[in-house]
């Protein structure tokens, strides 16, 4: 598993640019000081993903007679969302964050007999997901104009381009189901502004459903499960 974090540090580094001139000014001035005792807030998310495979290898692999190896190369994609964040008490907060992804990710099947490579193969998977996760937020007290959180919950994805109703069986695609669901968790920083609080935020989120659809195809007989693995870098403009 390739983990493409350089590809997203960029922002993070637009972000420590961005963030420099409240570090610097006087920390007795607070930003927004009865922000938080608003029983709601809405907001909007931007962000990048990287997104990857975990795969399960199948009982028969052992007497496979052409598949070697699998690997799975993540890819670095974008997110868009809204937020619906509900006080909860003075330390926990509840967000829905219904979220577009754009993610893909590469296959990569080496085929050969006696431990001979013959010939190599990548398969790009591509996703469109629509996100609906449900989250409970955890903050610290509030210092001058920064806290910091965690984060945890559970996630529901529909991908509208997933491809596990294609019958053309020259394509051998590899076919994923169209529903996942799994577990998320992250940590963040709240930075209150003068007139909007900024947080940047990194989570990962591990499906517990196998996505693969099994057929008879050299790129699916042999395996036993793909389950989704995708990093977040996100940034929450309330």
């Amino acid at each position: 598993m390739k983990f493409t974090i350089n590809k997203i540090l960029v922002p993070v580094i637009l972000l420590m640019v961005l963030t420099n001139g409240i570090i610097a000014q006087d920390m007795h001035i607070k930003n927004m000081p009865t922000y938080d005792r608003a029983p709601w807030h809405p907001g909007f998310t931007l962000g990048f993903n990287s997104a990857d495979f975990v795969i399960k290898w199948g009982p028969n692999i052992n007497q496979s007679d052409s598949l070697q190896q699998v690997t799975s190369q993540s890819n670095t994609g974008l997110n868009l969302g809204i937020l619906l964040d509900l006080k909860l008490g003075e330390n926990f907060n509840f967000r829905f964050v219904p979220t577009l992804v754009f993610a893909s990710r590469e296959l990569d099947y080496t085929f050969g007999q006696n431990g001979v490579v013959q010939h190599e193969v990548a398969k790009l998977v591509q996703s469109t997901f629509a996100e609906f996760p449900l989250m409970l937020k955890f903050k610290s007290v509030r210092i001058d104009n920064f806290r910091i959180y965690v984060l945890g919950g559970i996630k529901y994805d529909h991908d509208f381009i997933a491809q596990n109703k294609v019958q053309d069986v020259k394509k051998q695609i590899v076919k994923l189901n169209q529903d996942d669901y799994g577990y998320e968790m992250g940590v963040g920083l709240d930075i209150y502004f003068e007139y909007f609080k900024l947080s940047p935020e990194l989570k990962v989120f591990h499906s517990i459903r196998n996505m693969l659809v099994h057929e008879d195809t050299p790129f699916a007989k042999d395996l036993g499960g793909l389950f989704s693995k995708i990093f977040y870098l996100q940034f929450y403009f309330e």
